[in-house]
């Protein structure tokens, strides 16, 4: 993991950067089909990291937001969909016996 210092405060690469509000709209899009929803939780993400704390893990920062989401949502898991899928595709590579 990436990390560097601004100031004193030690930043880590993902959470608090671009590319963890683009995990946070990705899991938006995941959850549901209403653009409305999609600006809620990006909204909220940007809000979390306004007020993170900027040494925080990427992983506790993206632990929240993913609760949050299932709690607005009630889809306990946004990604259900691309496990069954992908363990769909790897059961049919294996040899019918």
């Amino acid at each position: 993991m990436e990390q560097r210092y601004v100031g004193e405060i030690l930043v880590r690469r993902g959470a608090l950067t671009p590319e963890g509000l683009e995990q946070a709209l990705n899991v938006a899009r995941l959850t549901a089909n209403d653009p409305q929803v999609h600006e809620r939780i990006l909204r909220e993400a940007l809000r979390r990291a306004s007020e993170a704390d900027m040494a925080q893990s990427p992983a506790l920062f993206g632990r929240g937001i993913h609760r949050w989401v299932r709690e607005l949502t009630g889809q306990e898991d946004p990604y259900l969909a691309i496990k069954q899928e992908s363990n769909r595709l790897a059961l049919a590579l294996l040899p019918s016996w």
